[in-house]
């Protein structure tokens, strides 16, 4: 039987506009569920709590989850004779595993105890390769949103506040925007943000009042820069931007502060829920939420740990997931571990240093193999002004093309300046290739890509 929550979604779903309309009316908390509602009241508690709080706190939910998996999901059951261990112990003798050992067989990683009907499937994004299918217990998506209003209260967010939403959600054929006032929010689309479009939007922005901007950090700059190509066009005035799903790169979140006059707020999370991190309210270093679960790092040794100063790939254990329970999952993006306490915060979390993505889809290999990352291309400076959307594009060591979408007031001289900030970057690494193009294609779910790496075998140059 559905839960209370499920049912009210879908009669929500099939019904006419102006019963939807009607739901903004209640309070977002009830709208949410009753998971939500009690699941943010234990965050907003704990959010003070010690390091040796959370650790009791981990170790019992961490205790639960591998009894269960090891009892009754099969790849887990190879684990049996570690029961009766305490939960810490047992998980440091666990394999880390990986999107391809799931993905080889799926069947294997589901626990026959969770109904299938409390269960929904998802799938990551596939910005490697093949998207992950998943299945998430139903409960987790108003777990999931208590988790996220509470780090949006750090940038000054407050449930029942409005929100211009730019992500890749489904839109009527030919629609820009649409209403969804369960959420508070008037989604735009990011695939439809051309020049003639985005005028549009912005007069829509000027009718609507967000309280915030939300949406991947590419579609945010591309309306800043139609304001900045347009300054008599006012700004909307909103009190931050919650940027997600995409990193920030360098430069970029200072001119979105200089354009909208308000504080990026970013996040890191995914698919999968086994991590969750995101800045506090003075710091831009992202606090692993320990009540969602453990964070590690795996190095370059094959060490997994939590120790300060380690560097290598996130490694992570969500507590949410009891149907398809993923248990030290590497997540093929890297970072560092900063501290455990936050110094600017107070907040008992793992502090992790930046975030570099998927790394085959960052970084550029010059000649003779040497990887340049693509945070190092500051693409934010006064020499891109009039720049839309970008793109690198890579076939072979040592050259690359630039895509560029560009506004009318583009001129020669831009390229030339362009090719010069690039050469200047890489120097004899990269020749350089600059090309106008119309559009750029987006990944299926909106997301601008920044690099479209052809090289075989770069994934092997990185490590």
């Amino acid at each position: 039987m559905p839960s209370a929550a499920g049912l009210a979604r879908t009669i929500y779903d099939h019904s006419p506009a102006f019963l939807r309309g009607a739901v903004g009316g209640v309070p977002f908390g009830w709208r949410i569920g009753r998971t939500y509602r009690t699941t943010l009241r234990f965050l907003l508690q704990s959010d003070v709590w010690g390091a040796e709080q959370h650790r009791a706190y981990q170790t019992e939910r961490l205790d639960a989850l591998l009894d269960g998996a090891i009892r009754r999901v099969p790849f887990y059951g190879r684990y049996h004779r570690l029961l009766g261990r305490p939960a810490l112990r047992i998980l440091s003798e666990m394999e880390p595993i990986d999107k391809q050992t799931v993905q080889a067989d799926p069947e294997r990683f589901l626990n026959p105890a969770v109904p299938a009907d409390r269960t929904y499937r998802t799938s990551t994004g596939g910005t490697t390769g093949e998207p992950l299918k998943i299945i998430l217990n139903k409960a987790g998506f108003q777990i999931e949103w208590a988790f996220m209003v509470c780090q949006w209260m750090r940038a000054g967010f407050r449930p029942g506040m409005s929100r211009a939403t730019f992500r890749g959600v489904s839109f009527p054929r030919g629609g820009l925007w649409q209403a969804n006032p369960v959420y508070d929010e008037l989604q735009f689309s990011p695939f439809a943000m051309s020049p003639e479009n985005l005028g549009r939007y912005v007069q829509k922005l000027q009718q609507y009042r967000p309280d915030f901007l939300y949406g991947y950090p590419s579609a945010l700059t591309i309306l800043a820069r139609h304001y900045e190509m347009h300054p008599d066009v006012p700004v909307p005035k909103v009190k931050g931007l919650l940027c997600g799903s995409e990193n920030i790169r360098p430069g970029q979140r200072e001119y979105l502060a200089q354009v909208f006059k308000a504080r990026p707020y970013s996040w890191y999370g995914m698919s999968e829920k086994v991590v969750l991190a995101g800045e506090c309210e003075r710091s831009t270093l992202y606090h692993a939420f320990p009540q969602y679960g453990i964070t590690e790092i795996i190095d370059r040794a094959s060490n997994v740990s939590q120790a300060v100063g380690v560097e290598g790939e996130l490694v992570g254990t969500g507590f949410m997931n009891t149907a398809m329970p993923l248990i030290r999952y590497r997540l093929g993006d890297y970072a560092s571990i900063e501290a455990h306490t936050c110094d600017s915060c107070g907040r008992a979390f793992t502090v992790l240093g930046p975030i570099e993505g998927r790394w085959r889809q960052e970084m550029l290999v010059g000649r003779g193999g040497g990887r340049i990352s693509l945070t190092a291309l500051n693409m934010h400076g006064e020499v891109f002004k009039g720049v839309m959307r970008f793109q690198f594009h890579q076939q072979a060591p040592g050259c690359a093309t630039l895509y560029l979408v560009v506004g009318d007031n583009f001129n020669e001289a831009r390229d030339l300046a362009i090719k010069k900030a690039l050469h200047d970057k890489t120097g004899d690494q990269i020749d350089w290739t600059v090309t106008h193009v119309e559009d750029l294609p987006l990944s299926p779910r909106g997301k601008s890509l920044f690099l479209v790496q052809e090289i075989e075998g770069a994934d092997s140059l990185v490590m």
